[in-house]
């Protein structure tokens, strides 16, 4: 029996949306009609809509646009596949904002947004980044790059100014580029341009970043890595914005933008407790590349314990590769390591594209809750599971790490595999 408890979901593939030039007035019609004739006029005005269009697809195409829309309405809550997103306007997220509470449904929109935003623009920074000269050293002596400055400037900036009563925890402080007077400038720059101004001065993109110290506050506290994977990025390989939220300490809400994964465009994984993981394409829009949302979950493949063997292991840089080893061996697994920067994992995880990720601390390491934040509700909502090292669950309510117990990660599919992974582990000690 799994530790971790997880909804069972229906699995579906992606589907293509409609044609771009007819998404908008469809979207619009709709959410018209939702306003001004209620669920039942505009489940009717819906089906007839879906029929006069039948033009640009398939009899059958129109009758599955209708029943999606019908179970948007919430006519058939029993239904948990894939969902078309024809009745949406093409905005990530918006089919499951209508079953959020008050609260939570702005902040969906609002992270998606930032996080996608965010995601633009450190691409459009990667190359330079590669290339070298934007990037400093910090104390630590881990890198911390333009991109990672701007990024968390821009969104804690946007996010401040929507919800000012939040907290907010990230990574990076202004400190560091104080100090350098052309990154400053640099940074400034880029900042600038891409809040249409908001960000003006060398003061407000330090006041900006430095939001970060406000830490938790309220019912709410965001939680962000600006680039999470930065060697990843300046290798010009794959990093993500991960953006989550907690309610009173309990993450309730995941965004990672990851603008290198499953195409040149990027991909985008979200989930909101309670309302299931999803994830779409693109990213970044691009002329002839239709978006594409469905809901995601964790692979099967290695969760019964005859199947074990088969379970494809998802290692970033920064754990303890030898023990990595040993615990796959422990577990007769056989299949190569999968190995990426940032929580683009707990996103391939989410989405059945591997089935455990074991994060093992080297010496005195300290996790932070930006690292897993996001990605921990997105594993578990897509029917996954995450624990520390001993198989109790992460306690995202101390500030901005977590216990000083926790040395080490472990994320799965779920069912017989986690278990087993904690035992081949605890075999090792």
């Amino acid at each position: 029996m799994s530790l971790c408890t997880s909804t069972s979901m229906h699995r579906g593939g992606l589907r293509l949306m409609p044609a771009q030039r007819f998404g908008s007035a469809l979207g619009a019609s709709i959410r018209s009609s939702l306003d001004g004739q209620g669920k039942s006029g505009a489940g009717v005005f819906a089906r007839a809509l879906c029929f006069v269009v039948v033009g640009i697809g398939s009899a059958s195409r129109a009758r599955s646009w209708c029943s999606i829309y019908e179970h948007h309405l919430g006519r058939n809550r029993g239904s948990r596949g894939t969902r078309c997103a024809a009745a949406a306007s093409f905005r990530p997220g918006a089919l499951i904002e209508d079953s959020l509470d008050t609260s939570l449904a702005p902040r969906l929109r609002a992270a998606i947004s930032v996080v996608t935003e965010a995601g633009k623009l450190t691409k459009s920074l990667q190359a330079r980044v590669v290339a070298g000269g934007l990037d400093a050293q910090k104390e630590d002596d881990s890198v911390v790059t333009v991109g990672d400055f701007a990024a968390q400037a821009l969104v804690l900036s946007r996010l401040a100014l929507e919800f000012p009563d939040d907290g907010f925890i990230a990574e990076e402080a202004s400190e560091g580029l104080r100090s350098q007077p052309e990154l400053l400038a640099e940074v400034l720059k880029i900042v600038t341009s891409a809040s249409d101004g908001a960000v003006a001065s060398e003061q407000e993109l330090c006041a900006a970043i430095d939001l970060a110290a406000k830490g938790s506050v309220g019912q709410f506290t965001w939680v962000l890595d600006p680039i999470d994977g930065t060697r990843g990025f300046k290798n010009g390989e794959q990093y993500c914005i991960g953006l989550g939220l907690l309610d009173r300490g309990s993450p309730v809400l995941g965004v990672l933008g990851c603008p290198n994964d499953h195409s040149e465009h990027g991909r985008l994984f979200f989930a909101v407790r309670g309302a299931g993981a999803h994830a779409a394409t693109p990213l970044l829009a691009a002329e002839g590349v239709d978006f594409k949302e469905s809901r995601i979950q964790v692979s099967s493949r290695a969760s019964a314990s005859e199947n074990i063997p088969h379970a494809i292991l998802l290692e970033g840089p920064f754990t303890d590769h030898a023990r990595n080893n040993r615990v796959q061996k422990a577990l007769g697994s056989t299949t190569t390591p999968l190995r990426l920067d940032s929580m683009v994992k707990y996103g391939r995880l989410a989405a059945g594209e591997g089935d455990l990720i074991l994060r093992l601390c080297k010496g005195g390491y300290r996790e932070h809750i930006w690292d897993h934040a996001a990605g921990a509700v997105i594993v578990e909502e897509a029917g996954g599971c995450i624990t520390d090292q001993n198989g109790k669950p992460l306690d995202f309510s101390l500030g901005k790490d977590l216990s000083e117990g926790v040395r080490g990660i472990i994320a799965s599919s779920g069912g017989d595999l986690h278990p087993a992974a904690l035992e081949a582990l605890h075999s090792l000690d």
